[in-house]
Order: structure tokens, then C-alpha cells, then sequence
């Protein structure tokens, strides 16, 4: 059976270029280290060391094997840091995927005190919407997430921790016409194009039955802009008639606040429920969890 022993001798002795030289150097009997180069080229089927006087030399097979097995020796040495991240959350990297609008509501301060708590620690943020990073932390890409809590429980792979509860919410623009009417139902919004962020499949099963109660087709509600640049719809709001469908965290950003204004129609979509997701396997990092810890405690303050 082929062992890591066998590579580090085969290295030592194509560093050396001779077998007594390089068991000096490693340690061992040149008739242990022959042994070892005889099993490599008996394993490979092929000549790997050719001798030239006292000195041995690379052949182009053992030139190849040198640099395979030398890419393996590295990759058994980044093992090492990787397996410290569980022990210690003072150092490592965290992989974090977030919602675009919860991102603009919590990374500030979250990133700060995460920065000042653990300044050894690298995080990536990955922006996007829940369906992409659901996928991106199926495939080992992302540590955790945040998103929509009704599409991210539909997947048994994840560990779902609640976080917070917010109203999905229509908004216009100041002295938008439909300000002026008492009462405003879907029927209205057949005039105005919608602006959103990309509609999860439960948003869209409720708006497809609140227009049914309406009494109108989907297809006549104008769904004109779908993006993940919640800023981008927010100023489109404030500069045109189109109405837009975001959630309560407008009420975060002053600027926004100051430019539109929530539209009050008898339909309204459910609360979103975001939640955090976990991988179930491979077993969270220590710092995943600390990181999960202050997300909680900082989202507990900016929502009292």
C-alpha cells in the first residue's frame, strides 16, 4: 500500500540527486530509501530515477510524478489550518451570503463589531437572492446564510435558525396619484409598473391568489423591473409612478424614508419571516456559530 513516506523519500532523493545523500539528510538507510523508490516505480510501472555515476537523475515519467506528488504533500499541509478554524475562532475565513436588503440593514454594524471582535479573521460576503445562495451553500461555497425562511426550511439539508420578522410592504413615491384615492385594491395597480427584488415562489403563489380576490389576471399587473439591487428599485420608485413591493427595512434608511411613502391597499402580501441557514454537513465551524451569535444580538438591537 502506498504511503506518504514513499513520496517524501521519492522528493528527498530527486532533491538530492543520490540515494546515500538524501538518507543522510532524511534520516534513514539507503537500503530503506531503494526499497521505497524500487515500491514507487513497481507501483507506477514505469523507470522514475536513472543513475549516471553516484548520481541518480529525474526521468520524464519520474519528473511528472515529482510534481503530482508534491501538489499532494502541499494539500496535506493545508489541512492543518483548516482543522485550526475548529478550535480557535480567533483566526480563519467565513464565507456569508445575505440578502441584499438585510445586508443594507445589519452588515454595517455587524461587520464593525465582528472586525474589532475578531480583526484576524477574513470575511467574504456574498450578495444575492435566496435561490442562488441556498445553492452556493449546498455546493460547500457559502459557511451560512440569510434569506427567506419559508424557502430555506423547504430544504432538509439545512440547519434554519429564525431571525427576524418583517411586513412586506407597497410603496410609492411622494404625491403619487393613487395617494389621493381612499382606497386602493390591486385593480389599481394595473396602471403602474411594479418594481421588486426577485420573487420567491411562495411571493408569487400569494400574489397570483390576491389577484384572483381581486378579480384580475396576474399578467395585467406590469411586473416592469426585477433585480437584487434593492437601491437601484428604490430610486426607480422615487423618479417614476411605479409602485414598488419591498420589505419594512425602508424604514432603516432616512434618505428612502424621506422620498416614499407606504401605500395602503385592503391586499396585502404575508410577512417575511428571515432566518439564518447552517450547512448540516460538514459540522459548522466555532466561528460560524459566534458569527451567527452576534448576527442575533445585533439584529435583536436594531428591531426594539
Amino acid at each position: 500500500m502506498i504511503e506518504l513516506r514513499h513520496f517524501q523519500h521519492f522528493i528527498a532523493v530527486a532533491n538530492s540527486n543520490g540515494i546515500r545523500q538524501a538518507a543522510r539528510t532524511i534520516h534513514i538507510s539507503p537500503s530503506s530509501l531503494t526499497r521505497s523508490i524500487q515500491f514507487l516505480e513497481e507501483y507506477y510501472g514505469a523507470v522514475l530515477l536513472q543513475r549516471h555515476g553516484r548520481q541518480m537523475f529525474l526521468t520524464p515519467h519520474g519528473e511528472q510524478v515529482l510534481k503530482e506528488v508534491k501538489t499532494i504533500l502541499q494539500s496535506v499541509e493545508a489541512i492543518k489550518p483548516k482543522l485550526a478554524q475548529f478550535d480557535s475562532i480567533d483566526h480563519g475565513s467565513l464565507r456569508v451570503g445575505l440578502n441584499p436588503t438585510i445586508a443594507d440593514m445589519l452588515q454595517p454594524k455587524l461587520g464593525t463589531r465582528f472586525i474589532k471582535e475578531y480583526p484576524k479573521v477574513e470575511i467574504t460576503t456574498v450578495l444575492g437572492n435566496v435561490m442562488r445562495l441556498m445553492e452556493l451553500l449546498a455546493n460547500g461555497e457559502l459557511d451560512l446564510i440569510i434569506g427567506i425562511d419559508q424557502v430555506l426550511k423547504k430544504e432538509r439539508q439545512f440547519e434554519v435558525i429564525s431571525l427576524l420578522e418583517t411586513e412586506a410592504l407597497w410603496w410609492v413615491r411622494k404625491n403619487h396619484p393613487l395617494l389621493k384615492k381612499d382606497h386602493v385594491s390591486l385593480s389599481d395597480f394595473v396602471d403602474y409598473p411594479l418594481l421588486s427584488q426577485f420573487l420567491p415562489p411562495i411571493y408569487q403563489e400569494h400574489l397570483h391568489e390576491l389577484c384572483r380576490e381581486d378579480g384580475i389576471a396576474v399578467k395585467d399587473i406590469h411586473r416592469a423591473h426585477e433585480c437584487d439591487d434593492y437601491r437601484a428599485l428604490y430610486l426607480m420608485a422615487t423618479q417614476s409612478d411605479a409602485i414598488l413591493l419591498s420589505h419594512a427595512f425602508i424604514n432603516h434608511n432616512d434618505y428612502f424614508t424621506d422620498q416614499l411613502c407606504q401605500l395602503r391597499s385592503r391586499q396585502q402580501m404575508p410577512n417575511a419571516q428571515f432566518s439564518i441557514a447552517l450547512p448540516l454537513q460538514p459540522i459548522p465551524s466555532p466561528l460560524a456559530r459566534r458569527y451567527v451569535e452576534i448576527l442575533q444580538e445585533e439584529t435583536k438591537l436594531l428591531t426594539c
